[in-house]
């Protein structure tokens, strides 16, 4: 028996191939940035912790893990950072590895549009909606990122996909339904939008399903799947009397142990919200596409008011508009909120084109302009997602040709690579840290190379890369001011210091250029005293690193202590 594969399985997997392409092509230059890099640091080895002051966990206010802490984290649920540390534990502690999981769901939310679309007898409104979601910008943009999102994304259009499955006909998918929203919650509380929409729609069409054992079978596995955040709350609550830090801000309650996220919660100006919702998604997406997605929901819009819109379709509309809804009362959102609409309006805009397309059959010169159009449409899309996220320098205009919100190489994945070949040596074992001073100790220097790191640069990517060596390997990476404290008064200068700690060299990693993190200006006075006095005898940079722009953005200085004079702060 031979194996043949149809038009539509081959069109699908050239999509599956476009997808892989757009959000794995010189992945490896980015590194992670932003949030993503202190996902990552704490999911490594599974320890809640940031900065100890400002947003503090379990184990700054307990001094220690208490079992509970270990259930979830302190602004997010667990199941994207369950992940991630499935991923760098069963592999290695890299940037891939790091990201993975949220490629993967970018590129299972592909697979999961096509195969949904398929169960339902739709294959053509499947290879629609996962083209749109394989070359749009946003979304890969999501998966390269490693925002939580991309996870969520996945679990919010299984959770669609299985309520779509349940409408037309196949009642086991409710309950399936109902799990599926448990974890997109457990792995962001912004999924929440799909509870009132599943509610709200079998209030109005399908209200007998209240009085089933089905209906509270489903609400029984919705509230098992997130038990571990409930207990977490619980626990957190009567240690500190708030919740975590997602749900106090969401409360508007102030606390000191968040008080960097004050400014976070619910916002009533409605009009406000729109239009940064609007704003948001306008330079996130490309012209042609938000058209047609515009486009799109209108026409469904159109249906509903005509009542000539079928169920599955009806609730999908709901699903976007709860979003919306939500988002807008949030404030808008942020860019890395906002992809969570993808998953509607892909499925929303599949249908409508579809019909269109049904539309123009017998009128062949309409329906060749619409393919064209729909041509078109796509292969700006492509330009505009590998401009906006693969290339190193985009070209064009930004917001018309390529995303402002767009990832650049900032220098800190050469950076690791050269110090983790000259500087770190050989890691060791990774140690699991259960108490808030054992990440506190004093740094290791005796017989180490001692790696100083200037503050100014980054702090997002500081934590993945250099923390992260701290706190698991114990490594003496160290920040200058750390140091600068550690030192007793009246000693006399860092490099005496470490020298007589009994440290073998010091690398010095210093931030230039015009984007790093000022900080106060005796600090950078610090940092300009100690270049010159390195200058002044005369040692060369062992590194430059430069970034997508080719500007030095950092340089790293090697001194041993075979050199006679000290350059003395």
């Amino acid at each position: 028996m031979k194996f043949r594969l149809d038009r539509q399985a081959w069109v699908f997997i050239i999509i599956l191939l476009a997808a892989g392409f757009l959000r794995l092509a010189n992945l490896g230059e980015i590194g992670l940035q932003s949030d993503p890099a202190h996902y990552a640091m704490r999911a490594l080895g599974w320890f809640d912790f940031l900065a100890g002051e400002g947003q503090t966990s379990p184990v700054v206010w307990l001094n220690k893990i208490p079992w509970w802490g270990n259930l979830s984290f302190h602004d997010h649920p667990p199941l994207a950072f369950a992940a991630m540390f499935l991923s760098l534990n069963i592999f290695a502690d890299t940037d891939f590895f790091a990201l993975l999981p949220s490629l993967l769901a970018s590129l299972g939310t592909v697979i999961m549009l096509f195969v949904i679309f398929s169960r339902l007898n739709r294959p053509t409104e499947g290879i629609f909606a996962s083209g749109l979601f394989a070359i749009s910008s946003y979304a890969v943009w999501t998966a390269r990122s490693g925002y939580i999102e991309s996870l969520e994304i996945f679990f919010i259009t299984a959770c669609v996909g299985a309520f779509l499955l349940y409408l037309d006909g196949r009642q086991r998918y409710f309950i399936y339904a109902f799990g599926l929203a448990a974890l997109a919650l457990l792995t962001k509380y912004t999924a929440v939008f799909l509870i009132p929409a599943i509610l709200i729609f079998l209030l109005f069409s399908r209200r007998q399903v209240f009085l089933t054992k089905k209906f509270w079978l489903g609400v029984m596995v919705f509230v098992i799947v997130l038990a571990p955040v409930v207990v977490y709350n619980f626990y957190t609550f009567k240690t500190t009397g708030h919740f975590d830090a997602a749900l106090t801000s969401l409360l508007g309650l102030k606390t000191q142990d968040f008080s960097v996220l004050e400014g976070r919660g619910v916002g009533w100006n409605f009009l406000t919200g729109l239009r940064d919702v609007a704003v948001v998604v306008s330079r996130n997406i490309s012209f042609p596409f938000l058209a047609l997605f515009s486009f799109a929901t209108l026409g469904v819009l159109w249906r509903l008011v005509r009542r000539r819109l079928e169920p599955g379709l009806g609730f999908v509309f709901l699903v976007l508009c709860w979003a919306i809804v939500m988002f807008v009362f949030l404030g808008g959102g942020a860019d890395r909120y906002l992809p969570v609409l993808l998953p509607a309006l892909v499925i929303l805009t599949a249908f409508e084109v579809v019909q269109w397309w049904r539309f123009f059959s017998s009128r062949p010169l309409l329906r060749k302009s619409f393919t064209i159009v729909l041509v078109l449409a796509a292969c700006f899309e492509l330009f505009y997602a590998v401009n906006t996220n693969v290339v190193r320098r985009p070209v064009g205009k930004e917001n018309l040709t390529y995303s402002s919100q767009r990832f650049y190489v900032k220098g800190f994945v050469e950076l690791d690579r050269y110090l983790r070949k000259n500087a770190a040596g050989v890691l060791g074992e990774r140690r699991r840290l259960t108490e808030f001073n054992k990440a506190a100790v004093k740094y290791p220097v005796a017989g180490r190379q001692v790696v100083l790191i200037d503050e100014r640069l980054d702090w997002f990517s500081r934590t993945w890369y250099f923390d992260r060596y701290f706190y698991y390997y114990n490594q003496p990476y160290i920040y200058f001011r750390d140091l600068l404290e550690a030192i007793p008064e009246g000693n006399t200068d860092i490099y005496s210091f470490l020298r007589d700690a009994g440290a073998t060299g010091v690398w010095l990693v210093l931030g230039k250029g015009g984007n790093l993190n000022l900080q106060f200006e005796s600090y950078n006075s610090l940092i300009r005293d100690l270049e010159k006095g390195i200058m002044d005898l005369n040692i060369t940079p062992a590194k430059d690193i430069h970034d997508y722009r080719d500007e030095l953005v950092v340089r790293v200085y090697h001194l041993t202590f075979k050199q006679r004079h000290a350059p003395g702060l």
